[in-house]
């Protein structure tokens, strides 16, 4: 071998070189941990670990990207004992990048993933790449240990010695280890306190919480932002998943386990779905779930952790916006393109039950008078008063559209010719029978119904059905207005 590698050994050290190496961890270890930590704390720790070791320089290079063909490593920390060995900012070392073509130091990559600190002496070395690189640098003896963060390889602690071919002992190497932990811990600690600021300005911006499930006691752990929830929870906000389910939609809780059931198929390893979960105030919230799941060695979720969105403030405007494209903004009924949606619909259904489908044309007689005589202002309300009348006169299902400026259209599943008829006289009756007051005048109000009922043995596409109503709305039109006529049949005034 042309280096040694071990995972732990025993060794015996001098005592007070022994009790020095322990001060100066314990030291790092209050400074990393007690707020100077990244990366003034570190600084700190490769100072202590290279004057009391005696070496010529400690450094710590960082994994940036590893494949299998090759590696890219930055030179982040560096202390060094005199000027010469300063080797931090050379371009050599700054976002290094190597193959691993050559098999012995693809052997020391690999040994490094596997958690193995390694130990050389250049002179001891057999001729080869490392050696050469190692000479170059003025090396006589190296110590290096990898780094791990979470059970990934992130990177190396590093002891150079320019001075002496120095063997390091198994029990020195043990105590050197804990320095790695302490950079890893540090590094963690770092991440965290980033991740609290950039969740603590999501929370500034939107209604955000943390959210965490434990697959294996199933049991859900949430911030205090969401104590507002419809469920009582324990000191520390933790409650069963069923708890959960609980307060959810129906709708949603079948959803959600749909795509648990979708997840387990597809392994994917972050999550984002929309659910209504109950409020305090027994009304429904929406929340957005991002999230991404941990696996464990045997590939098993662990945990799902992410964040809770609360998302009704961009619900309601998505519904506002829904309905502003699906409605008349004057009157607030559905408008021409919803409208044909619906037909299609109820067409298809009327076909599929064998049912009949009627439907009205309808338009203000005379209304370009009332514009030009009070204003297209009192026109507007004039439509808003016969929208008023019409609408408390049909059924839920009925679907009533504007599709021009004074002309209306409403369909009716269920309904034959017969029964079409008499709704239709009822509606251009009460209409007629409720005049609009406006300054003080009453501005009387007719108008002129086409009719037409189809039939699921007729064969009539939609086009036919809307031709042959217009035909019988200029029909009642041509007889006089305020009538109602139905295709193929004479005007009805009754």
């Amino acid at each position: 071998m042309t280096f040694e590698t071990c995972n732990s050994r025993e060794g015996l050290l001098d005592s007070d070189y022994k009790i020095n190496l322990l001060t100066a961890l314990a030291t790092s270890a209050e400074k990393l941990t007690g707020g100077q930590g990244w990366p003034d704390g570190v600084h700190h720790l490769l100072k202590n670990l290279g004057q009391i070791t005696g070496v010529s320089r400690v450094w710590i290079f960082q994994v940036m990207k590893l494949t299998s063909k090759q590696i890219t490593q930055d030179y982040t920390f560096e202390w060094a004992t005199k000027p010469e060995y300063v080797q931090i900012g050379m371009s050599r070392f700054s976002m290094s990048t190597n193959t691993l073509e050559d098999i012995e130091y693809k052997n020391l990559i690999e040994s490094r993933k596997r958690g193995e600190w390694q130990k050389v002496i250049v002179k001891n070395l057999d001729p080869g790449l490392l050696k050469t690189d190692l000479e170059s640098q003025g090396i006589k003896s190296m110590l290096t240990i990898p780094i791990f963060l979470q059970n990934r390889w992130w990177g190396i602690l590093g002891f150079d010695d320019c001075e002496r071919g120095y063997d390091w002992s198994p029990a020195e190497v043990a105590l050197l280890r804990i320095g790695s932990s302490l950079i890893a811990n540090a590094v963690l600690n770092t991440r965290l306190d980033a991740s609290r600021k950039q969740f603590s300005l999501l929370q500034n911006i939107t209604d955000s919480s943390l959210w965490s499930l434990d697959f294996q006691t199933q049991h859900i752990h949430l911030s205090n932002n969401l104590s507002d929830i419809n469920v009582g929870l324990s000191v520390d906000n933790e409650l069963p998943l069923r708890s959960i389910l609980k307060i959810l939609h129906p709708d949603d809780r079948k959803r959600l386990l749909q795509f648990m059931r979708s997840y387990n198929l597809t392994k994917d390893k972050s999550i984002r779905i929309e659910l209504r979960i109950q409020s305090k105030n027994r009304f429904y919230k929406w929340i957005e779930l991002v999230a991404s799941i941990s696996f464990d060695t045997l590939n098993r979720p662990v945990q799902c952790a992410g964040i809770a969105i609360d998302i009704s403030q961009r619900k309601h405007e998505e519904a506002k916006l829904r309905q502003e494209a699906a409605t008349d903004p004057l009157t607030g009924i559905i408008n021409r393109r919803i409208f044909h949606e619906s037909f299609r619909q109820l067409l298809r259904t009327s076909e599929q039950t064998r049912r009949p489908l009627s439907l009205f044309v309808l338009d203000i007689d005379f209304f370009k008078y009332v514009n030009d005589t009070w204003g297209h202002d009192c026109g507007d309300n004039v439509l808003i008063h016969m929208v008023n009348i019409i609408s408390r006169m049909l059924r839920e299902n009925d679907v009533f559209a504007r599709i021009g400026g004074e002309e209306f259209a409403i369909l009716l599943p269920g309904i034959n010719n017969q029964q079409a008829e008499k709704i239709g006289n009822r509606i251009r009756k009460a209409i007629a029978e409720s005049p609009y007051l406006y300054n003080k005048e009453t501005i009387s109000i007719t108008v002129s119904i086409g009719c037409t009922t189809h039939h699921s043995d007729s064969k009539q596409e939609i086009d036919d059905i809307l031709i042959a109503t217009d035909r019988a709305l200029y029909k009642a039109k041509g007889s006089g207005r305020n009538k109602l006529c139905q295709s193929n049949s004479r005007p009805s005034s009754l």
